[in-house]
C-alpha cells in the first residue's frame, strides 16, 4: 500500500442497518438491555415459569400447571417492559399447550423429578449454573440487524453462549425470542 493510498472504508452488513441503525450504538443498547433483563430475573424476578398444579399430598404426579400463576407471570413479565407482545403471546401458549398434554396425560410429570418439557437446563440461559453477576460482564456477538429486528448471541465467555431476537418497538429493543424459550424444541 503506498502512502497516499486511503484505507478502503469498512462497510456494514446486516442490510445497512435499515439505512437508519448505528450497529455499534445499537448494539449498546441491545446490551444494556440484557443487562437490565437478567439483573431483574435473578434478582428481583419470582423465577416462577410454568408452575405445576398439586391437588394433594399424596399425588405422584402433577395434575397441570397452575394457569393463574401462568397467568401472574406473564404480568410480570410485562411489567418490565424487556418483552414484546409475541414472546408473551409464545408464552402463554407454551404454558397452555403444557397444561393440557398434562391434564390430558401425553405428558406426564412425576412429582419431584425434571419435568417432561425444556432440556433439563434453566431456560434463561441454556445453563445449569451460572456465573455470579453475570449481567455484568456479559457481552453480545455475531449481531445482524435487518429492519427493525436483531439476531445475536449473548456470552458470558469461553464456549458459552445464548441466542436472542429482539424487536425495535417505540426506539425501544424488546425480547421477541430467547432460546430456551423456543416452542418447539421447549415442548417435545
Amino acid at each position: 500500500m503506498s502512502c497516499n493510498e486511503s484505507k478502503p472504508e469498512e462497510t456494514t452488513t446486516s442490510d445497512d442497518l435499515s439505512n437508519t441503525m448505528d450497529i455499534e450504538k445499537e448494539g449498546e443498547e441491545l446490551q444494556e438491555l440484557l443487562k437490565n433483563l437478567y439483573k431483574w430475573h435473578e434478582l428481583i424476578s419470582s423465577n416462577k415459569d410454568f408452575t405445576p398444579l398439586l391437588e394433594n399430598k399424596s399425588d405422584t404426579f402433577y395434575l397441570g400447571l397452575d394457569m393463574d400463576a401462568h397467568k401472574q407471570r406473564i404480568e410480570e413479565l410485562n411489567k418490565t417492559n424487556y418483552f414484546s407482545q409475541k414472546f408473551l403471546d409464545n408464552y402463554y401458549e407454551m404454558g397452555r399447550t403444557i397444561n393440557k398434554k398434562l391434564i390430558e396425560r401425553t405428558l406426564v410429570w412425576n412429582v419431584g423429578e425434571l419435568p417432561p418439557f425444556g432440556n433439563g437446563a434453566n431456560p434463561w440461559c441454556n445453563c445449569q449454573d451460572i456465573v455470579t453477576d453475570y449481567w455484568d460482564i456479559l457481552t453480545i456477538k455475531n449481531l445482524e440487524i435487518k429492519d427493525s429486528i436483531a439476531t445475536f448471541e449473548w456470552t458470558w465467555g469461553g464456549d458459552f453462549s445464548y441466542q436472542v431476537k429482539t424487536i425495535k418497538n417505540n426506539d425501544r429493543w424488546q425480547v421477541l425470542n430467547l432460546e430456551g424459550f423456543d416452542f418447539d424444541r421447549f415442548i417435545k
